[in-house]
C-alpha cells in the first residue's frame, strides 16, 4: 500500500509544482482553471513517466517515487472479506423478534 500511496502523491506534487511555475507568466483568476490545468499536468505527468517506466526500464519509476510498481497479491481475499461482513449483518426478515 506504501507504494500506490506514494505513486499517487508524487505525481499530483510534481503537477502541482509544474503549474505553480507555469502560472508565473499567466494571470489565472479562475479557482477552477487552475485545478483542472494542475489535474491535466498530474495526469500527463504519471502517463508520461509510467509509460517510460514499462518501456525503458524500472527506473523511470523514481519519477513516480518509488522505482517499482506497486505488487499487489492475487487472491488476496480482500473484497470477499468484506462482501463475507456485509451479508451477516444483513439479517432476513423477521429473524430478530
Amino acid at each position: 500500500m506504501y507504494a500506490s500511496l506514494i505513486r499517487t502523491l508524487v505525481p499530483l506534487i510534481a503537477g502541482f509544482l509544474i503549474t505553480q511555475a507555469l502560472r508565473l507568466g499567466i494571470h489565472l483568476d479562475q479557482a477552477t482553471v487552475t485545478a483542472t490545468v494542475q489535474t491535466l499536468v498530474s495526469a500527463a505527468y504519471y502517463a508520461l513517466f509510467r509509460a517510460a517506466e514499462h518501456h525503458l526500464g524500472r527506473y523511470w519509476g523514481w519519477f513516480l517515487g518509488l522505482a517499482r510498481p506497486p505488487a499487489y497479491q492475487a487472491g488476496s481475499g480482500t473484497a470477499r472479506r468484506l462482501l463475507s461482513r456485509a451479508r451477516r449483518r444483513v439479517r432476513p426478515a423477521g429473524g430478530d423478534a
